[in-house]
């Protein structure tokens, strides 16, 4: 009996050996495309912080960025036009579950090509309520309203009266009567220089006039041109505005780069203020909103992606972040120009710089490239 029982443990370990073993079939991941004009730091640390956070809960082993249906043309004028081509491209395909577009060309050129299928989200729209894209000679804004997209597979992040609140918190502060803007032209004044913000400030009760100043060419010796014909017209603040000649990155002609812009600034006495925060603080602009938390950006946008993954319709998602502003302040560059600022301004700051230094250069990378 015992030999039995040991010939027919024997026999079942070796069958055993012989049946096939079926694992559990893995879920498959969630497909993802991802579309911007260029590299730019403000969408790879979006993204990059995104990811961080989808990790955080579990999600970032369950999502993947296609790497064939992640596209960066470029920032010049020729390769910009593959972005529309590009969108269409991915609006047409059949095997995504997400679409990611970064900035608000991109994001323009997936809704002008929407499919009204696959859930689209935006990030890094300065402001998507007065944004506009075309469909069939009808423009319309990116969204409705602060509460609605308007497109049910479309969400995006918001932040109410942003750019509002950043010419109110240099008025008060510094009191201007002219304010000096530079943008390229009519379709993207907004999107680098925040004009009719300006503009809804001043009639609101600060009353300072605008001084606009059109530019052919931000890569060029335009943008010190432009800086210059604002001066003689008596400005005595000035609006740094996202141009590439104010890229600490990218622009490195003899007067096309912001160290020499800001530095022709401080010489006529001009207060600037820098929507794009940090660097150009650090490097001569006197004060800017507070650029360091990306980390609240990439919790909205995991927290989207999150949702729509889990079946929620993008339109049915809050779009509003109401993180307050946070300011940046240069006391060099106060010191330099001969004004005075606040306790409650210097209190209320986000960060100091007491030293007007070059920021090291930081390329920025691809989205794409993190693939």
């Amino acid at each position: 009996m015992t030999r039995y029982f040991h010939w027919l443990l024997c026999f079942c370990w070796l069958s055993s050996w012989a049946l096939p073993v079926f694992a559990e079939p893995a879920e498959p991941k969630v497909r993802v495309g991802y579309l911007e004009a260029g590299a730019l730091s403000n969408f790879t640390e979006t993204m990059r912080h995104t990811r961080a956070i989808l990790r955080q809960h579990g999600w970032a082993d369950k999502i993947e960025l296609i790497k064939d249906a992640c596209f960066s043309p470029g920032w010049s004028q020729e390769q910009k036009k593959q972005l529309p081509e590009r969108a269409k491209e991915l609006m047409s395909r059949n095997d995504l579950d997400l679409i990611i577009g970064g900035g608000t060309s991109a994001v323009r050129s997936l809704l002008e090509y929407n499919n009204h299928r696959v859930p689209i989200i935006g990030i890094a729209v300065s402001d998507p309520i007065k944004t506009t894209f075309k469909v069939d000679g009808k423009e319309s804004t990116f969204v409705v309203s602060e509460q609605d997209s308007g497109i049910d597979n479309f969400t995006i992040r918001i932040v109410p009266n942003q750019y509002k609140r950043m010419f109110e918190i240099f008025y008060d502060e510094v009191g201007f009567k002219k304010l000096g803007m530079i943008y390229i032209d009519e379709k993207n004044k907004n999107n680098v220089s925040s004009v009719d913000d300006a503009y809804e400030v001043s009639k609101a009760g600060r009353h300072f006039e605008i001084i606009e100043q059109r530019i052919a060419n931000p890569e060029s010796e335009d943008c010190y041109k432009g800086i210059e014909s604002l001066i003689k017209q008596g400005i005595d603040a000035f609006f740094v505005p996202s141009l590439s000649c104010f890229d600490w990155d990218e622009a490195d002609t003899k007067k096309a780069n912001p160290a020499v812009l800001l530095k022709l600034l401080r010489d006529h006495k001009i207060r600037t203020f820098s929507r794009q925060g940090n660097r150009d603080v650090q490097g001569g602009a006197m004060m800017g909103l507070s650029t360091l938390n990306y980390h609240n950006r990439g919790e909205f946008t995991a927290q989207s992606i999150i949702e729509v993954l889990s079946g929620k319709k993008p339109r049915e998602l809050p779009m509003t972040d109401v993180a307050p502003p946070k300011i940046t302040i240069n006391l060099e560059v106060a010191q330099e120009i001969g004004f005075t600022l606040s306790f409650d301004v210097l209190g209320a700051s986000d960060e100091l710089y007491e030293k007007i230094t070059i920021p090291e250069k930081n390329p920025a990378v691809s989205v794409c490239e993190l693939l």
